[in-house]
């Protein structure tokens, strides 16, 4: 049964020396609240019954004993290996990986978007050091008058960066509207 684990007599016999230097019987109270598990369970891991694998894991990491794979029954160890090579048999190889971020909340949204697709590229030939640039600015600065569009501007440049693919794990946006004489918090 996938998730289900069982102790081995040797795993018990390790848990038992643990416990007993622990001074803790078989379903103490401890135990339990630290494993966040019910003195049933305690019971069943003690008759060698199967449990849940994360309870089966919690249980042996209170008592100290990190590598729980030496504890449970070996058998079950060829189970919990096929569940692994299925699970990251489904882990896309990093080239498949579409690399995104989440969109700050308080990015304005794009009103009135005129084409600027060159002005777009502009910026992310030089976000993206697509021509190589030795080495790609940290921050960009846009200066003009108020209205023209910086905020549209940058505002679509992000939400065109989010539907690439690109090296950026996340976003800040900062309007500086309204900051005097101290820099903004990032």
């Amino acid at each position: 049964m996938a998730g289900l684990l069982r102790a081995s007599e040797e795993g018990l016999k390790i848990i038992d020396i643990v416990r007993r230097n622990l001074e803790w019987n078989k379903t103490e109270d401890t135990w339990c609240k630290a494993a966040l598990t019910s003195k049933a369970t305690l019971k069943r891991f003690w008759a060698q019954n199967r449990i849940r694998r994360e309870t089966f894991i919690d249980i042996c990491k209170v008592v100290g004993i990190n590598n729980w794979e030496d504890i449970i029954e070996r058998n079950d160890i060829k189970q919990t290996e096929l569940l692994l090579a299925a699970a990251i048999a489904d882990i896309a190889l990093d080239t498949e990986t579409d690399r995104t971020f989440a969109l700050p909340d308080n990015i304005p949204p794009v009103w009135n978007w005129l084409d600027r697709t060159s002005h777009l590229n502009t910026l992310k030939t030089l976000l993206l050091n697509t021509d190589n640039r030795i080495p790609p600015p940290n921050a960009i600065a846009l200066v003009g008058l108020p209205g023209i569009g910086k905020t549209t501007l940058i505002s679509q440049l992000i939400r065109q960066l989010q539907t690439e693919n690109n090296p950026f794990v996340a976003v800040a946006w900062q309007s500086l509207e309204f900051v005097k004489g101290k820099a903004p918090q990032f």
